[in-house]
């Protein structure tokens, strides 16, 4: 049953409690009083009766009252603490008790606090507010005081409250308003106002409800103090002390407080600025309580007004903006985002920074926002970035400031559009103002602006007709006046009206020609690319891919209005007529136009009117007659006379020339116009007042067409007047008009079949004399190929009008002459001549043409061996010209302003769009059986010339100039007449001459090989014929028999085709061959031969006219369906290392598929297919597979490269290993590429996480099992780098693999050493090293090795879901590695680990931690010093982590290496690693060995005293570094170590216990009484027997011992106490020491004895010293006593003479003995020995300097000896040495010894000496009679020594 205490027995207790505080009359007393009963008075309020608290509330008023004056009392803070934790006591007592605690804290020092710590922090979370701030405010007491451990374990036991959530939660909150809270004012010392992020409540939390809680001093110390503990390390969520850091970096008054959280912020690296938790935070602290109140769902109550927080300072809202640019949640946090944008804009308190900030995360929020995110504050947004804009603009400030926000805010525009285009793609407006701004905005902010309008312009690519239309009539706005604006906006306008409009429109076509006349050449760049058809990709423009035939362009009539349209409305706005503005005048007529973009107008006319035709179903003469009105006819003809009638330049009159003359040959109208007009005739006359000739020509062809419409007399006028000028004129330059113009004229009437017009005879005929006669030869190039042009136009459509042949062979000899001499310098001269004989043998139809046809064309194949490549094309196209006749007659185009290669190209395409609705044929297919018999010459010479060039041409033994030119004309020939069914059956043959030219070397006559080849094909018309031509083709490039063709009885001749030719262009197409083969395509080939061609020829004007329409146009519709299979193949042959192999394959790939297309549609059958290659057995595969690898895999998307991941890396492992070097070379660069894109592929910031890891998982295991461990070194070393990359760049997500890893990589340490140092280490003997050195160097380098880089990296990622496997791993690794440096590896490497803050290694179970020992114990006596050393380093490391019991238990293992049953051989070596591991334990775990002192302070004293120096030092470091100091508390350890050893049965061990007692001996004589009876004892036991080494010591000890001790131990004997040995005993038991045989032995005791003797001054053993010493100081002979001398002629014993200095000192210690011995012997015994005293003066003068000093001390004690005795007097003066006798041989030979000595000791032991005498004679009067004397005897001492004067001045004084 509870005994219930009444209230009445309480207040009796508490009234005598309250008696007993009266009687307190001091501060200790009153602090006993308060430790006694101050927690007993407070739980008195747990009692509910009032009367009971009242008196307890007097008591305390009481101690309340005595506490303010006694103000450092200490309060019992241990008894309130547990007092206030008792759950059962009431709120009162709590209320008390946490009264009375902050009081004593307040009282107590700053040590004193640290120990409650962990109860002031208990359970912090579930106390009521105001205790908990109470409880803070006193932790931060503590923590100020607090110094963080450095140990791991220390530090995590101390700040345990910080790793409990809940409770840590409360701390780091009050810690996070001390942080923001500001200095108080410095008048007031008080906060006015609340602060930034403050709300009342929070500020009175801090500072109390005064506000003055702290001074600016303490503010400072306590933020320091929280910014050092969150930084210690204890809190491992970065997370969770990040926003601690962000307010302290921005804390306005205490830079210290700033510096710190910026330094740490820096060291920051896991905080995640994804967690949404963080983010919200940040918004909080950012918007205060309103952004808290917006996060709210649903809505809840109001927050009270004095817990509303409010807003960041500007400063911090700036800071809080650049982390928020690091987060994508940040971007995500509608509608707080948009609250922090316009707060950050409009709000009360933002600066112009904070704005920038806000721009920048408007920004950010743009690019990262979710699209819902977007679209919902979007438009919020949009509006006020615009109202931003205006206020800027309203400001009128052009401060720096205000432009950084200007561009900020135009760059967030462009980035809104970006990703909301609906916003914008309306708003025309806008875009009017921001190009308006552009001209007037600064050019920062311009910039911007451009920048911006950018982002936007894909908002309105391709708008709508109405948007359109508005659109253009900005940018017109900004074309009328461009030449006086700024450069940027012309460049905007342009760009806008060619990325948002197509090509075929004509409003922006108008913009790129007004542009392409600008006078900054990149605008004139742009603005071409404008004119040039283009497509649309996203915001960019690029060329339009699609074919040349499908091409929109502008409408022809529409462009031609719409440019003519603005030009009269720039002239009427420019003040029209004379008035205009200069630069609408050019050359005296409004042009209108500068003069680049007229030129540009006219080109994009014509092509648009062809392009017109065409899309119309119509050639372009169709169209211009039959479509065209003729009203925009004439416009076009306006136009082009325009530049006809200015004078801007001869560029203008050049291009408007040639559109005149193209619009006359498309329209016969317009001759007429001019024949009838003289004012246009005069227009065109201005040419040929030109000193060009290219002027001249083209007027010479306009007037030749215009002449047909002269009349009679006009045209005869006008003949008869050129031909005077040709005949009479000496200026070439105007013949040369005439000559032309005279040409063409008679020219144009025969084509019109109009010759009779034109006098053949007196005009035509005298007219080829003429010029031939006098011009031919003339020195004018220029006049000379004129004259050439003008035979040949003459001659084009009639023959030459000469009577007979010879007059014709004249001409033709003359010209074939030309063609000779100037086919290799004057090309242009000799190609006229050429094309001049063609041009006259084609229109030659009269009987006797044959002969002079025949020689001009043996003429022609006499030029078979010139060197030039575009005139044997020339060549081929004149032969063809003349052994085809008619069939030629559409390649003719003499008044055309192209040339021949232009027009056929635009034929091919009127063609290749028209097909049969063109009247064009450059074939034979227009002409059927019945025109061919009729022709039956002609093609008779058409196979003739066949058979010649593949007879006498294609033969391997003609030169290769020789083939190569005749391969041109073939292909001429095959080209013009390739399809006539008489050539069908030469198809074969021909295609075996060409295939015999693909062995060439030269790669002009491989490539016309191979488009003879395909021509070949496209040539025949018979479907089985093809196949023949295929199945031949395979045939012949691979060697095999080929088969005859149908009809045929001739094969290919044998050894036409080189098959073994690896190196020409053959291979090329056997390969190409192969892979139609392989497709199941034979007849591919001829297609794939077609796109292979690559020589440059084929981009001239010559070569482009032999394009193969048929395959060109086709091929890509025709190979779409083999493309998967074609591709990949031709793609591996682009790499091949026959660069013309590799060459021919681009074309092909070219041709085949845009290369943007290539990898997005066949990236897997591309991989696969170089992946095989590289492990095929063709070395040019796989070199070619290797070469391919980097530009396939470079931009491989994760889902596209995972699955062939692992393969590649296998195949490139293989080829780094390949036996071909190249190979080899090849496969090093694709593994760099391969490392570079697995690197990215890892690297969770470019590839998602689940990505990442699925690589990852592919790779890591692939270079840990098969790279590091491959017998290649270059696969190691690829591997390594590798993994370094990896490493870096996958971070966390290696946390799987890390066990695996560093097994790896620890075992690959030796693997990866140079091999040299293997053989170094077998002969380190021969190369003057020692193996210890050489591991050392060998580890050192290791140092260097990338390895340990990884490792680094891997310990940084070992976790609570690895650190099981790692250290598993490293059991295995310590228990089975081999190789130094592998092993020292893992040692190192297990030291970091449990040296690591981020490993969690602290609550490892003590089993693992155990084993981890236990396995790495072998190694820690391992033979290798090395190895040793880092096993011993890493064995504290661990000791360090592991418990008390764990450490004891090693500790003890330890102790057995060098216990007394270890093998004594290893001792030694056993000894030096125990003390390495002891001294490695102080240095890592101090505080945790302490615990052992016990065993480990005696078993390092014991050692430190060890003879072998090496270990003594070793052990003294230890000592020393660790400061052990005093072993007072241990003595009895060491002394009982000591006894054990002392009793050992090894000398050694003897030895080490004696000098570890001597040591002993001296350090503990302060406290030797206590132990006395066992050291003295020790030192017995040790001296008995025979001498040891340090037996001595021990002789020292006993000396020392019986100094300090000699009244302890005499007392001792004087109470018979037998634990301790007499005194003389110890005499006794030194005497007998002093007769060992060992002569240093010997004088040590001997010296000793002496100091005993001193200390037991009534021990008489002058008996024993007369019978052991007086034979070896008195008995020897004199002669033997007295010489010392070297050179003595006496023959000496060598062994004795080495004894010499020995005995000397041996005999000095003696004579000190005797005197000791005498001294304390009996009274009978000292008269007994009088004659003592003659025997040392006998030695006296004789003996050595230190003999002297002895025997001086000898005499002295005798002396005073004999003197001092009751009964001596003169009347017995002999027997008390008092005679006479005695005392004048006394003084004497001192007097002898102080005159003769030269050694100041000696003199001042003389001087000694007399003083004694003196002193204690000085009362006998024969004493006394020889003061005099002695008074002399001093006073001429001190003459010739003055260092004695002091000492005979003092003698003085006595003897006066």
């Amino acid at each position: 049953m509870t005994t219930i205490i009444q209230p009445n027995e309480i207040i009796k207790e508490l009234n005598n409690i309250l008696f007993r505080f009266a009687l307190i009359d001091t501060e200790t007393s009153f602090e006993k009083f308060l430790e006694s009963y101050l927690d007993v008075i407070i739980e008195k309020l747990n009692y509910n009766d009032e009367s009971v608290k009242k008196k307890v509330m007097e008591v305390l008023s009481n101690i309340n009252k005595r506490s303010m004056v006694t103000s450092n009392v200490q309060f019992p803070i241990d008894k309130l603490l547990s007092l206030y934790h008792n759950d059962e006591k009431s709120m009162m007592v709590k209320n008390f008790a946490i009264i009375y605690i902050e009081k004593g804290f307040k009282t107590l020092s700053s040590t004193s606090k640290v120990p409650f710590l962990s109860q002031i922090t208990k359970d912090i979370n579930k106390l009521q507010s105001l205790h908990q701030d109470i409880f803070c405010h006193i932790i931060l007491s503590i923590l100020i005081s607090v110094q963080i451990p450095k140990n791991e374990k220390e530090k995590n036991e101390l700040f345990e409250f910080l790793r409990n959530e809940k409770e840590s939660k409360v701390i780091l909150s009050f810690f996070f308003d001390f942080l923001i809270t500001p200095q108080p004012d410095v008048q007031t010392k008080a906060i006015v106002g609340i602060p930034p992020c403050h709300s009342s409540v929070s500020l009175q939390r801090i500072m109390g409800k005064q506000l003055n809680k702290y001074d600016f001093n303490q503010l400072n110390e306590r933020k320091l103090a929280i910014l050092n503990v969150l930084s210690c390390g204890v809190i491992q969520q970065e997370n969770d002390i990040f926003i601690h850091f962000l307010v302290a970096s921005v804390d306005p008054n205490f830079q210290e407080v700033q510096k710190k959280a910026e330094d740490f912020i820096k060291r920051l690296s896991k905080v995640k600025f994804e967690n949404t938790e963080l983010i919200e935070q940040m918004y909080s602290i950012f918007l205060g309580s309103q952004a808290s109140k917006k996060q709210q769902q649903p809505p809840q109550p109001e927050i009270p007004l004095d817990q509303r927080r409010q807003e960041a300072s500007p400063i911090l809202k700036e800071r809080i903006l650049q982390y928020f640019c690091k987060s994508i949640v940040a971007a995500n946090q509608f509608s707080l985002t948009l609250h922090v944008i316009f707060d950050s804009i409009y709000g009360s308190s933002t600066t112009m920074k904070l704005k920038q900030s806000a721009m920048i995360f408007v920004q950010w929020v743009f690019r990262h926002s979710s699209d819902q995110q977007l679209s919902t504050m979007g438009p919020v947004i949009f509006s006020g970035l615009l109202k931003l804009i205006d206020e800027l603009e309203n400001s009128g400030s052009t401060s720096k400031e205000i432009n950084e926000l200007k561009s900020f805010t135009y760059m967030s525009l462009g980035l809104l559009c970006k990703r909301n285009k609906d916003l914008f793609k309306n708003d025309i407006q806008l875009i009017g103002k921001l190009m308006k701004k552009v001209t007037t905005e600064e050019s920062m902010v311009a910039v911007s602006i451009q920048d911006s309008l950018v982002m936007m312009r894909e908002a309105f690519v391709d708008p709508s007709k109405e948007v359109g239309d508005q659109l253009i009539g900005i940018l017109n706005s900004f074309v009328h006046g461009y030449e006086n604006s700024e450069y940027q906006i012309r460049t905007i306008c342009l760009q806008w009206a060619q990325h948002c409009f197509p090509f075929q429109d004509i409003r922006s076509r108008y913009i790129s020609l007004i542009f392409s006349g600008d006078s900054r050449p990149d605008i004139r760049e742009e603005a071409k690319r404008g004119l040039e058809p283009y497509q649309h990709q996203g915001n960019m423009m690029v060329p339009s891919t699609i074919e040349e035939s499908k091409q929109m362009y502008p409408d022809f009539k529409l462009l031609l209005n719409y440019i003519i349209e603005r030009r009269d409305e720039l002239i009427k706005l420019n003040g029209g007529g004379g008035g205009g503005k200069s630069k609408y005048f050019q050359g005296g007529l409004q042009i209108g136009f500068s003069a680049m973009s007229y030129e540009n107008m006219l080109e994009l006319l014509r092509k648009c009117l062809r392009k017109s035709a065409l899309l119309n179903g119509q050639i372009t003469s169709q169209y211009v007659m039959d479509s065209l009105d003729k009203d925009t006819i004439e416009k076009y003809l306006s136009f082009i006379e325009i530049g006809l009638q200015s004078k801007i330049g001869d560029e203008v009159a050049l291009v408007s020339s040639t559109s005149l003359l193209d619009l006359m040959n498309l329209d016969e109208q317009v001759i007429e116009q001019f024949a009838q007009s003289q004012t246009k005739l005069g227009l065109i006359e201005k040419l040929i007042q030109s000193s060009k000739p290219l002027f001249k020509d083209l007027y010479s062809k306009m007037i030749g067409l215009i002449s047909f419409y002269f009349g009679k007399e006009k045209l005869d006028e006008l003949v008869n007047q050129l031909m005077k000028k040709v005949e009479f004129d000496n200026d070439v330059i105007e013949v040369y008009g005439s000559m032309l113009s005279l040409a063409s004229i008679i020219s144009n009437s025969n084509r019109k079949q109009q010759s009779d017009r034109i006098n053949q005879e007196s005009i035509v005929k005298k007219f080829i004399n003429l010029i031939f006669e006098r011009f031919i030869d003339h020195n004018n190039q220029a006049i000379k190929l004129c004259t050439v042009q003008s035979i040949g136009l003459v001659g084009v459509y009639k023959s030459l009008p000469f009577s007979t042949l010879d007059e014709k062979l004249k001409i033709i000899s003359k010209l074939i002459q030309l063609v000779k001499s100037t086919a290799s310098s004057e090309r242009n001269l000799a190609e006229g001549s050429i094309q001049s004989l063609g041009w006259i043998c084609f229109g030659d139809s009269n009987s006797d043409s044959k002969e002079f046809k025949e020689k001009v064309v043996d003429s022609l194949f006499e030029l078979v061996n010139n060197k030039n490549e575009e005139m044997q094309f020339t060549i081929g196209e004149t032969l063809s010209l003349i052994i085809g006749g008619h069939k030629m007659k559409q390649s003719i185009f003499p008044f055309s302003p192209f040339t021949t290669e232009e027009i056929l190209s635009e034929k091919r395409k009127e063609i290749e769009c028209l097909g049969s609705q063109s009247n064009m044929s450059t074939d034979g297919d227009d002409y059927d059986d019945n025109s061919e018999i009729a022709k039956d010459d002609e093609s008779k010479n058409i196979i003739k010339t066949f058979d010649r060039i593949l007879t006498n041409y294609f033969s391997d033994r003609q030169s290769p100039i020789t083939r190569c030119s005749a391969g041109i004309w073939m292909v001429c020939l095959l080209k013009n007449f390739g399809k006539l069914s008489f050539v069908q059956p030469q198809l074969p043959m021909i295609q075996n001459g060409f295939i015999s030219l693909l062995s060439d070397n030269n790669e002009l006559t491989q490539d016309v090989a191979s488009k003879g080849i395909t021509l070949v094909y496209d040539s025949s018309i018979d479907p089985k014929f093809k196949e023949f031509l295929v199945s031949n083709l395979g045939k012949t490039l691979s060697g095999k028999p080929t088969q005859k063709a149908p009809g045929s009885t001739e094969l290919l001749p044998e050894g036409t085709i080189n098959s073994g030719n690896k190196t020409g262009s053959v291979l090329t197409y056997k390969e190409l061959t192969s892979v139609a083969n392989d497709l199941g395509k034979p007849d591919m080939v001829y297609k794939l031969m077609n796109l292979s061609t690559h020589h440059q020829i084929w981009n001239s004007k010559k070569g482009a006219s032999f394009a193969i329409v048929s395959l060109a146009s086709k091929a890509k519709d025709e190979l779409a369906p083999l493309l998967p299979s074609l591709i990949p193949k031709i793609y591996r042959f682009v790499y091949d290392p026959n660069p013309k192999m590799a060459a021919s394959m681009k074309s092909i790939l070219n041709a085949l598929i845009d290369q943007k297309d290539l990898f997005p549609q066949y990236f897997q059958p591309i991989l696969k297919e170089v992946l095989q290659g590289m492990g095929t057995n063709s070395w040019r595969v796989r070199e070619a597979s290797c070469s391919a690898i980097p530009d396939t895999i470079q931009n491989a998307t994760p889902e596209q490269i995972l699955p062939y991941l692992e393969e590649i890396f296998y195949m490139s492992f293989r080829t780094l290993d390949d036996i071909k070097e190249s190979v080899r070379k090849a496969a090093e660069v694709s593994m760099k590429s391969i490392g570079n894109v697995s690197a990215r592929l890892c690297d969770p910031a470019y590839t998602s996480s689940t990505q990442a890891k699925e690589v990852l998982k592919l790779i890591l295991p692939f270079i840990l099992n098969k790279g590091i461990s491959n017998d290649s070194n270059e696969v190691k070393q690829f591997s390594i780098k590798q993994l370094v990359r990896i490493s870096k760049s996958s971070k966390q997500l290696l946390t799987p693999y890390i066990p695996d890893m560093i097994t790896v990589l620890l075992e690959s340490l030796s693997s990866l050493e140079p091999a040299s140092f293997n053989y170094a280490s077998f002969h380190a003997e021969s190369m003057n090293v020692s193996q210890e050195q050489l591991e050392s160097m060998r580890v050192e380098i290791s140092k260097t090795s990338p390895l340990n880089d990884i490792l680094e990296v891997c310990q940084r990622y070992i976790d609570d879901s690895n650190i099981t496997q790692v250290l598993s791993n490293l059991n295995q690794l310590v228990q089975f590695s081999v190789g130094i440096i592998t092993r020292v590896g893992v040692a190192k490497f297990i030291g970091v680990l449990f040296q690591s803050k981020t490993a969690p290694i602290n609550d490892l179970p003590e089993q693992t931690l155990s084993k981890l020992i236990n396995t790495m114990f072998p190694s820690i006596t391992d033979k290798s010093p090395t190895i040793r050393k880092h096993f011993i380093v890493t064995l504290s490391h661990i000791l360090s982590k592991s418990p008390i019991k764990l450490i004891g238990q090693v500790l003890d293992r330890v102790s057995s290496l060098v216990s007394p049953d270890s093998d004594p051989l290893q001792l030694e070596d056993n000894l030096i690693i125990v003390g390495t591991i002891y001294k490695e334990l102080f240095k890592n775990c101090p505080s945790k060995i302490t615990n052992f002192n016990v065993d480990v302070i005696p078993f390092l004293y014991f050692y430190k005293s060890h003879p072998k120096k090496e270990i003594s030092e070793l052990y003294k470091s230890i000592w020393d570094d660790n400061s052990i100091g005093s072993i007072k508390l241990y003595s009895d350890e060491i002394i009982k170590l000591i006894t054990t050893n002392m009793n050992s049965g090894t000398w050694s061990t003897k030895e080490q216990a004696a000098l570890c007692l001597s040591s002993l001996t001296d350090d503990i004589r302060n406290m030797i009484d206590t132990h006395l009876p066992m050291i003295l004892n020790l030192i017995v036991q040790g001296l008995k027997g025979r001498t040891y080494p340090g037996k001595d010591s021990l002789l020292a000890s006993l000396s020392t011992l019986s100094t300090i001790c000699s009244k302890t131990i005499i007392d001792s004997s004087n109470n018979d106490n037998n634990n301790i040995p007499t005194p003389s005993e110890i005499v006794n038991i030194m005497f007998n020491e002093c007769k060992k045989n060992d002569l240093e032995y010997k004088r040590k005791a001997i010296t000793n004895l002496s100091i005993i003797l001193k200390s037991f001054n009534t021990i008489d053993i002058y008996d024993k010293v007369i019978e052991e010493f007086y034979p070896f100081v008195f008995n020897q002979q004199p002669t033997e006593e007295s010489s010392m001398n070297i050179d003595s002629k006496e023959e000496i014993d060598k062994d004795e003479l080495k004894l010499r200095p020995m005995k000397a000192l041996i005999r000095t210690q003696i004579y000190n003995v005797i005197g000791d011995s005498f001294k304390a012997s009996s009274k009978e015994t000292k008269l007994n020995n009088l004659s003592v005293a003659d025997s040392l003066l006998n030695n006296l003068v004789s003996s050595l300097w230190s003999e002297q000093q002895s025997i001086l001390y000898a005499l002295s004690c005798f002396i005073k000896s004999i003197w001092s005795l009751d009964d001596c007097s003169e009347s017995s003066g002999s027997k008390f040495y008092l005679d006479e006798t005695n005392i004048v041989k006394l003084f004497s030979t001192i007097a002898e010894t102080l005159n003769y000595t030269k050694y100041q000791a000696v003199k001042k032991s003389c001087l000694d000496l007399l003083e004694d005498i003196v002193v204690s004679g000085g009362k006998f009067k024969i004493v006394n009679s020889n003061y005099d004397k002695i008074k002399f005897l001093i006073t001429e001492a001190s003459k010739k020594d003055n260092s004695i004067g002091v000492q005979v001045d003092r003698l003085l004084k006595l003897l006066n």
